[in-house]
């Protein structure tokens, strides 16, 4: 049965101090590699009521990222839009069901995911686990720059209205979710499951039945774990009404 979280909730994870500068670093990196957006229609997969397209787009260390997109065939000049991220098991889908609801929909691949495996792939199960000795190579805190730079392909997209912005995803991408919606103030709402990889369990007092959480045995999260993160302007983003258990809300509630 499903709890509602506390709107002071705080998880008991320490923030480190270099948290900000850690990420700082990193977002001024990635700043400076062009997005190089592509996008392939898809007419095997395109129907008289959504059009699907392939999309690429060059994240950290210039690795390319594999995403489906998808939008309604008959559509406003400008619609909301929103971010589906898959599991850590799954790979992601084609999101039908939510343009068919009226939003623009990019379902993104991080690195490692199919179709994103040609420059990074440390195969199942070791995503969770490659290089986490080095917080500059860690597999995650590439995989958490792919899935933000999954905003900065729908704000590029003339359809797209910029201040309607939605996100979504369970186990892993819930987590990824919430992390997005820390760090990309873009983001309006927010619909995470079961995240993962985060803080969260820990407001039930244990962890019986959840996700394990990226956190050191003092206590304290490493600074490439941004789950553990308050957004930046103290404010999070509103739930996306009717979004749990996979279902797509109707575009007019974001």
């Amino acid at each position: 049965m499903s709890q509602p979280v506390p709107v002071d909730y705080q998880s008991r994870v320490q923030k480190p101090d270099d948290f900000d500068a850690f990420w700082d670093a990193v977002l001024h990196q990635v700043a400076a590699i062009p997005l190089n957006p592509e996008i392939i229609p898809d007419p095997l997969r395109t129907s008289e009521e959504v059009e699907v397209f392939q999309v690429f787009y060059t994240s950290l260390e210039h690795v390319r990222i594999a995403a489906w997109y998808c939008r309604p065939s008959r559509r406003a000049e400008q619609i909301p839009a929103m971010l589906l991220l898959p599991g850590y098991q799954a790979d992601p889908p084609i999101p039908k069901e939510w343009a068919r609801k009226g939003y623009g929909v990019l379902s993104v691949a991080p690195r490692g995911k199919l179709r994103s495996n040609r420059q990074f792939n440390p195969g199942y199960p070791n995503l969770l686990t490659s290089n986490i000795v080095d917080r500059h190579t860690y597999a995650y805190r590439g995989f958490y720059v792919d899935t933000w730079r999954g905003i900065d392909f729908l704000l590029s997209r003339p359809e797209v209205e910029q201040t309607r912005l939605g996100v979504a995803g369970s186990s892993q991408g819930g987590g990824l979710t919430i992390t997005t919606a820390a760090m990309r103030s873009e983001v309006r709402a927010a619909s995470a499951g079961a995240p993962y990889l985060c803080g969260f369990t820990d407001r039930r007092g244990d962890a019986r039945g959840g996700h394990p959480r990226p956190v050191l045995q003092d206590g304290r999260a490493r600074p490439e774990d941004p789950g553990v993160s308050a957004r930046r302007d103290q404010r999070l983003p509103a739930p996306v009404p009717g979004a749990r258990r996979g279902g797509a809300p109707h575009a007019g509630q974001l």
